[in-house]
């Protein structure tokens, strides 16, 4: 048998990091009220993805829980609940009901205060 001639391999490269690899992604977070923040991000769940609004207590070590209660919807669902929102937003204002909101309520940069739910 006569050896098969192979083209020279290529070193592997890394494999990129897919979208799902990388979920959840923290929208926004804000305080709440004593050692409680909420917290807006998009995850997965099955073969999915969600949007989550969830209270997140903080533990005797200092770390964020999710409370049990909140609200999660398939990401199908989004653009009908960012337009409710946006309307009760323009609703609450018209009334003086709310204050002028920070525009970066981004988490980003403190990934490490929530623990990993995977």
């Amino acid at each position: 048998m006569t050896p098969v001639s192979r083209m020279p391999m290529k070193p592997r490269q890394p494999r990129p990091e897919t979208k799902a690899q990388r979920f959840p992604i923290v929208i926004a977070s804000w305080p709440r009220h004593g050692s409680e923040i909420v917290q807006v991000s998009l995850d997965r769940f099955k073969n999915g993805f969600t949007i989550d609004i969830r209270a997140w207590w903080r533990d005797a070590r200092g770390v964020f829980k999710p409370k049990r209660d909140g609200l999660t919807l398939s990401i199908a669902q989004l653009p009908n609940l960012a337009a409710a929102l946006n309307r009760a937003l323009d609703r609450a204002a018209g009334l003086g009901l709310v204050k002028p909101v920070p525009k970066d309520l981004s988490t980003a940069g403190r990934p490490d205060q929530f623990r990993d739910r995977r």
